[in-house]
C-alpha cells in the first residue's frame, strides 16, 4: 500500500457545556457529539520527503493541525515521509471541528498505510497531545465528550437528519472561551444521557428538544445566530442551535424530505448551508 485516503468528517454538538476553568487554564466540557456525511479529504501517500498541500491556500503552511499530527506520530512510532493532500469543505471557525478532524484522518492514515496496528485508544492518546477535539474526531459517529474533551465514550447515533448554516461571522475558539468566562450569571446545565441516548435512537424531536449550547450566551455576533436559528425554524427545523464555538448553526429535521426542502430554500440567503445527516 502506497497511499491511504481518508475522511475527515465534521461534526456537530448537540450539546456543548462549559463547566469550570481548571488550574491549567483549560476549561472542563461535557458535550454530545454527531459526526456527518459532510468531510474533508486526506490523502496520505509515501514519498521520499515530506511535503503538504491544502486546497484553501491559507491553510497550507506548517502550522496545519495536519501536519502536526504527522508530527506527532512520527515521534512515536515508526512511520516514515509522506505527501500530504488536504481537500477543504469544512469551513473554518465554524465548530465543526475540521481542523481536528483534518488531524485525526491523518492520524488514522498513517496507522492504515505504515500497518501500524494501533488501537483507536493508541491514537486516541496521540490526538490528545494536538487538541482537546481531536480524539473525539478520532473516533467519529457520536461521541460524549467530557474533561476537556479528551475523555470520549463513544455511540453509535441513529438516523439524523440536519441543515447547517454559516453566518458571515467567525469566532475564534480561544476568544469564545474568554468570552464565556467575561459573561456573568450561571449557565443552565444539559443533559447529557438523555441527548446521547436520543441521538442514538435517532429521536429528532427528542434531539431537537435537548439542544443547548453555552457559548451561544457569548456570541460576538449574536443577531446572526438568533437569525440563522429562526430561519431554520420557519423552514421546517424542530429545534436549532449553534455547534461548538459557532459560529455554524444547525437545525434538526424530521427526516431527509423535510431537510433537503429546507436546504432548497436557505441555501440562496448563506453562502455556505449544507444538507447532511449523522454518520453511522
Amino acid at each position: 500500500m502506497e497511499q491511504v485516503t481518508e475522511k475527515a468528517r465534521a461534526k456537530l454538538n448537540l450539546t456543548m457545556e462549559v463547566l469550570d476553568r481548571r488550574p491549567d487554564g483549560y476549561h472542563n466540557i461535557r458535550s454530545v457529539m454527531v459526526f456527518l456525511d459532510l468531510w474533508d479529504r486526506v490523502t496520505v501517500e509515501k514519498a521520499p520527503a515530506f511535503s503538504f498541500w491544502c486546497s484553501d491556500p491559507a491553510l497550507d503552511g506548517p502550522e496545519n493541525l495536519a501536519v502536526r499530527a504527522w508530527e506527532a506520530l512520527r515521534a512515536r512510532y515508526p512511520a516514515g515521509p509522506v505527501s500530504i493532500r488536504l481537500t477543504k469543505r469544512t469551513p473554518c471557525q465554524s465548530g465543526m471541528g475540521g481542523g481536528s478532524a483534518d488531524a485525526a484522518a491523518v492520524l488514522r492514515g498513517l496507522n492504515r498505510l505504515f500497518r501500524l496496528g494501533l488501537s483507536r485508544e493508541e491514537l486516541c492518546r496521540v490526538g490528545r497531545s494536538l487538541g482537546a477535539d481531536v480524539p473525539a474526531c478520532v473516533l467519529e459517529g457520536g461521541v460524549l465528550a467530557e474533561g476537556i474533551g479528551e475523555r470520549v465514550t463513544p455511540f453509535s447515533p441513529g438516523e439524523l437528519h440536519f441543515v447547517v448554516l454559516k453566518p458571515g461571522a467567525s469566532f475564534s475558539t480561544p476568544r469564545m472561551y474568554a468570552r464565556l468566562d467575561q459573561t456573568p450569571g450561571a449557565r443552565p446545565p444539559g443533559d447529557h444521557r438523555a441527548m446521547a441516548a436520543a441521538a442514538a435512537a435517532g429521536d429528532a424531536r427528542r434531539v431537537a428538544a435537548l439542544l443547548m449550547n453555552h457559548f451561544e450566551g457569548a456570541a460576538e455576533a449574536p443577531e446572526e445566530i438568533a437569525r440563522a436559528k429562526s430561519l431554520l425554524v420557519e423552514a421546517g427545523a424542530l429545534g436549532a442551535s449553534m455547534t461548538g464555538a459557532g459560529s455554524a448553526v444547525f437545525g434538526v429535521f424530521p427526516g431527509r424530505e423535510e431537510a433537503s426542502r429546507a436546504w432548497e430554500a436557505l441555501k440562496g440567503r448563506y453562502p455556505t448551508a449544507f444538507l447532511c445527516a449523522a454518520a453511522p
